[in-house]
């Protein structure tokens, strides 16, 4: 059971990875396994190039074809490479960065909202309650001139921003 799991994992790992997946007979296999069971080993970077031979019997390999060497192909009826893979993104670069004035909308900023009236109105919240204190004490004539003075520039900044 273990061993299918690991033949499991390994075969997962190689349909993620991408490279190569090689059989291993399983008379390399440390411990026997059960009929129809094999082993694979994952090769990271091997190319198609560098892969060794399947381990399989001479018989069991069909005979390869060998066209008549007498007779060249013509060019038309060569195959012909598949096109190069490319690599990255899937979009055309000039659809990512279009050069400029190439009829693409541009993106205009939006205009940053005033917030000027709802300081105003934070600063005569805040102030509020000292003058209405201070207004008190004046009425009780508990101020000194320079608390009047005070009370005077306070009642002053509330009406500039009340405005």
């Amino acid at each position: 059971m273990k061993t299918i799991v690991m033949a499991a994992l390994a075969l997962g790992l190689a349909a993620c990875a991408g490279p190569e997946v090689r059989d291993d007979t399983p008379a390399t296999a440390a411990t026997p396994l059960p009929k129809g069971v094999r082993t694979q080993t994952y090769v990271p970077a091997a190319t198609a190039e560098s892969r060794p031979a399947p381990a399989q019997p001479p018989a069991a390999q069909p005979p390869a074809a060998q066209p008549p060497a007498a007779q060249p192909t013509p060019p038309a009826q060569r195959p012909t490479p598949p096109p190069a893979r490319r690599r990255g993104s899937s979009t055309p670069p000039d659809l990512l960065f279009p050069p400029p004035g190439s009829g693409m909308p541009q993106a205009t900023p939006l205009p940053m909202p005033n917030t000027d009236a709802m300081i105003n109105q934070l600063k005569r919240n805040q102030m509020q309650t000292d003058v209405d204190r201070l207004r008190n004490q004046d009425a009780l004539g508990r101020l000194d001139p320079l608390q009047q003075r005070d009370l005077m520039n306070r009642q002053y900044e509330l009406d500039r921003l009340g405005r």
